[in-house]
């Protein structure tokens, strides 16, 4: 029996408009996958994208990144870790990272989720916890049109999607020009996300999980250093 996790679907899907229910990681791995073949996704190593994300039902903004901090080989195949971290205004980020392996004809699998909420502990969730649940829904999806999207620091042509996802309606504009996601906007009657920049390389294309593992034991070998008494033994 696997245990419930409570998880914002803003941040466990990456895509869908934020403060929705509590999921499980079973249905929620399946929507991902659905979501990940529908948008243009490019696991390109070190590639991450900045949003903004406007909550209505709260009226609160925060910041999400996507990155694809690294690369890991599973029963000897290439996967890719996608980062989702979202930063509020106040209090700690949430990471959620996705372990992803690619599949023919542009599929993709999720493998392994690894979440840290706030100030929480990581948890980490292997293929065998999550896989052979049923889905819940289907992913069902309708192609509007071409635009012209204009974001903070640029614009770029996206297509329009309309999506119903769980007796939601969301509308999302991508362009795969726009890595790792492909995603430019995202909009639903429970908030917006709006690309702000993206780009490859430097501090964004690193895992806040990793840096945070890093930060702390520099801080104890410091504190080790601090605490070391020479004592000298006078004959």
């Amino acid at each position: 029996m696997w245990k419930n996790i409570h998880i914002n679907k803003a941040i466990i899907f990456i895509f869908t408009a934020p403060t929705l229910l509590t999921t499980k990681i079973a249905s929620s791995q399946d929507i991902i996958e659905n979501l990940l073949d529908i948008l243009p996704l490019e696991l390109d190593l070190g590639s991450w994208s900045i949003y903004e994300v406007k909550d209505n039902p709260t009226k609160t903004t925060l910041i999400l990144r996507e990155a694809i901090t690294g690369e890991e080989y599973l029963n000897n195949k290439k996967c890719y870790w996608l980062e989702t971290e979202i930063i509020p205004i106040v209090g700690f980020a949430s990471v959620y990272r996705f372990l992803i392996q690619p599949e023919s004809e542009g599929k993709h699998s999720i493998l392994k989720i690894v979440t840290r909420e706030g100030a929480n502990l990581p948890e980490t969730y292997n293929y065998d916890t999550i896989q052979n649940q049923p889905a819940e829904e289907m992913v069902k999806k309708k192609l509007i049109g071409e635009e012209l999207i204009e974001y903070r620091t640029g614009k770029v042509r996206a297509k329009h999607y309309n999506i119903e996802i769980e007796h939601k309606e969301i509308d999302i504009w991508v362009a795969p020009e726009i890595k790792p996601l492909g995603l430019v906007r995202l909009r639903s009657k429970d908030g917006e996300m709006t690309l702000v920049k993206h780009g490859k390389g430097g501090v964004e294309s690193k895992s806040s999980l990793l840096q945070d593992k890093e930060s702390s034991s520099e801080t104890k070998e410091d504190k080790r250093a601090s605490e070391h008494i020479d004592v000298k033994v006078e004959k």
